[in-house]
């Protein structure tokens, strides 16, 4: 006859078990919502300009134009009672419109997150990315067909699970848009230079200058301009194009090459910082973050959000275009005193670099 202690032991340990297990379970995936959204007395956000809908539960607020990047416009869900316990409003998820699909595709690569497919919002294909790692778990759905990504957060905290994020994006609905998206440059230039063989659009407002010199360092240089109505001497913002040329050099690669020229900038860039705050300057000062990215048909380096007292923005662009044995290197620089433009010299600046074409 087995041992009775052994058995009832056995027996206590799997209903630990079992209790434990739905705990956990029901801790991190029950809903405290009906499981039928039509039933909930949620909200229901409309974007007619660019065409979305979505379901949200009541104690999340709305805040539109919340960009974190070159998006175009973004509107996002928080939990409007994270402060019980947290300091600080929490993001539930967020909606970002993108000019274009590499701008959309290219937003997402410094997070590190893990491909898990594909599956359908809205009627739409999404690609699904997920970082598993705190102290929030980010997923991210992609719909290319729409330049739109949703970005939510993992994270169970006030009446806030997964299952509930999972529900609200059974909601979501692509509705007529009022604003087509892939218009944004359809009447732009377009500059061919045949000398380099390259080309790439620019908007109308934007005075293009090719200087009699060029720079000591580079081949060739072109300069575009914005010029505000009521001044046609001061540029309101810059973005410039360098073109170097024959690489490789003494057995140098051309990619280190590209490395070198991005280290220098980003080292004047910190030499500019260091200077403001020697004269007590430090509000709005920041090096930036560095990334690996993809435009047009060029890759190479970025350097976004880099500001100083001069200007409010100066992102960097250094790019190789190997059979050709050319450097492109792109600036955006916008003064302080018209950083009210950012955003449009933001804009505008991606957009020219997912014009570019190295023929």
């Amino acid at each position: 006859m087995k041992n009775p202690k052994k058995v009832i032991a056995l027996v206590i340990g799997i209903v630990v078990i079992l209790a434990v297990g739905g705990w956990l379970y029901f801790q991190f995936n029950t809903s405290v919502f009906p499981p039928n959204p039509v039933e909930r007395d949620w909200k229901t956000y409309k974007n007619d300009t660019y065409g979305f809908e979505v379901k949200y539960p009541q104690i999340l607020t709305v805040s539109e134009n919340q960009k974190t990047g070159v998006e175009i416009f973004g509107v996002s869900f928080e939990n409007s009672l994270a402060n019980r316990q947290t300091s600080g409003r929490k993001v539930v998820f967020n909606v970002s419109i993108f000019g274009n699909s590499n701008q959309l595709q290219d937003a997402y690569k410094s997070l590190n997150l893990q491909d898990q497919g594909e599956i359908v919002i809205g009627g739409y294909t999404a690609k699904k990315l997920y970082r598993p790692t705190g102290p929030d778990y980010t997923t991210v759905y992609l719909i290319a067909d729409k330049n739109l990504s949703i970005m939510s957060t993992d994270t169970n905290y006030n009446e806030i699970s997964k299952t509930d994020i999972d529900l609200i994006l059974s909601t979501f609905k692509f509705i007529k848009s009022s604003n087509t998206i892939t218009d944004v440059t359809k009447d732009w230039k377009t500059y061919s230079n045949n000398e380099y063989g390259f080309e790439f659009g620019f908007p109308k407002d934007l005075s293009l200058v090719q200087p009699d010199k060029t720079d000591k360092l580079y081949n060739k240089n072109f300069d575009f301009y914005k010029y505000d109505s009521d001044n046609k001497y001061e540029p309101s913002y810059a973005i410039h194009l360098w073109v170097l040329t024959g690489y490789p050099v003494n057995n140098i690669s051309i990619q280190e090459s590209v490395n070198s020229l991005f280290k220098m900038q980003k080292s004047a860039t910190a030499n500019l910082i260091a200077s403001d705050k020697k004269i007590g300057i430090t509000t709005g000062s920041s090096l930036g973050k560095e990334s690996q990215e993809t435009h047009g048909n060029i890759s190479g380096l970025m350097l976004k959000d880099a500001s100083f007292s001069t200007y409010s923005t100066d992102d960097y662009f250094v790019a190789a275009d190997e059979k050709k044995g050319i450097i492109f290197t792109f600036e955006l620089n916008v003064p302080r005193k018209h950083q009210d433009l950012t955003e449009e010299a933001v804009r505008n600046f991606y957009l020219i670099l997912d014009s570019f074409k190295s023929n």
